[in-house]
């Protein structure tokens, strides 16, 4: 019988990563609704991690291949 799961806490963990979305986009929206930021600075902002993540990626890809795997 310990098979059974509790099936809210998934719920729960997806309604909350979609409440963090929609406040996000609702301070955004009324910042820019203000002219208190510039919609695409902060797109450009908010996604720049990506780049980042990219950069470290072949980095450490890079660290990898030539045989140094220590990372700094």
């Amino acid at each position: 019988m310990m098979a059974v799961f509790n099936q809210s806490t998934p719920r729960i963990r997806v309604l909350r990563y979609i409440l963090r979305y929609i406040i996000v986009a609702t301070v955004i929206a009324i910042a820019y609704k203000f002219r208190l930021i510039s919609l695409p600075a902060t797109i450009v902002g908010l996604c720049s991690f990506v780049g980042a993540f990219f950069i470290e990626a072949s980095r450490q890809s890079y660290f990898i291949l030539t045989g140094r795997e220590e990372s700094f």
